[in-house]
């Protein structure tokens, strides 16, 4: 398996999580609440029209307009089930092609990853230079034949681990139906396909197993489990020249007042794309909203629904 570097970097001081923490801080600033650990069981619905969330320890939140990030499938059904034209979009949105999941192997290790030769924020570890047959190797479960990228974290920002430690973690493409739904043969490959991925940094990496204090592997189902994605899906529906673009989900749902956002919807999947579906959503909402309250004023009409 040879070495190539890609470069780049999208990521500020402090991973991710800086922006999490930044999104958090601009709805609190906007006198917005963040509710972390608390699943939404329902859609409320209004005369037809979404009016709140009910949470699944029973709270409910009415909001003048609701915003749903997650997975088409799940909101049309877990969370509208009662609605004939949300169960109708259910079936249409099951008929599309989901994306690719991923497996992640995430180490963390006794040295910083400069230590073995480690330089580069990002790294493909490649052994076959067509994609089509990359992508044949990783969907049929042969991973020890197909593209890996490897993330240093230390060299992306130095100030995420303490002075002699490091983390770095290995990625590649994946699907949930190459991994077993019985717990005895799910954790027997995981120990196998941590082995392997190990065993294959050792030939790169001389000495890099004896650095290794921990290691974790995420699995298209670790991913399902965490996003409620179907198969586990990262991207959302597949990148495909029908499912892209302007082709790709609309963000105005068959219910009125209810928004989708998020991988799933235009422009598509990653980072930057599922913050610009919310973006441009959050300018045809503010749009529309304002032309209510317009309405509203000019009707001398003053109930107004609380927002959240």
């Amino acid at each position: 398996m040879d070495r190539l570097s890609p470069g780049g970097n999208v990521l500020h001081s402090g991973g991710a999580q800086a922006l999490s923490n930044a999104l958090v801080a601009a709805i609190q600033s906007a006198d917005g609440e963040v509710h972390l650990r608390s699943q939404v069981s329902e859609i409320v619905l209004e005369g037809g029209k979404a009016a709140g969330v009910r949470l699944k320890k029973g709270d409910v939140y009415k909001a003048d307009w609701i915003v749903s990030g997650i997975s088409p499938h799940h909101t049309y059904g877990r969370l509208l089930e009662n609605h004939s034209a949300a169960r109708r979009e259910l079936e249409v949105v099951s008929r599309l092609e989901t994306g690719t999941s991923l497996t992640q192997l995430y180490l963390g290790l006794s040295c910083e990853p400069h230590e073995l030769g480690i330089f580069e924020e990002d790294l493909i570890l490649y052994d076959v230079s067509d994609s089509e047959s990359d992508y044949e190797f990783m969907m049929s479960g042969q991973y020890t034949k197909g593209n890996w990228m490897l993330t240093n974290y230390n060299a992306m920002d130095p100030t995420l681990n303490e002075p002699g430690k490091g983390v770095i973690a290995v990625t590649f493409l994946d699907r949930l139906e190459n991994w077993p739904a019985t717990r005895s043969e799910y954790k027997a490959k995981k120990e196998a396909v941590t082995r392997q991925i190990l065993e294959r940094l050792e030939q790169l990496y001389p000495d890099f197993g004896s650095k290794v204090v921990v290691a974790e592997l995420g699995t298209p189902r670790t991913m399902q489990r965490y996003t409620a994605n179907p198969n586990g899906a990262v991207y959302g529906f597949a990148q495909t020249v029908r499912q892209s673009g302007l082709k790709r989900l609309k963000h105005k749902s068959v219910v009125d007042r209810l928004s989708l956002v998020g991988a799933w919807t235009q422009p598509g999947g990653g980072f930057l794309g599922a913050m610009n579906s919310g973006i441009m959503e959050a300018d045809r909402i503010a749009a529309k909203l304002g032309q209510a309250e317009r309405a509203n004023t000019f009707t001398h009409e003053t109930y107004q629904t609380p927002r959240t």
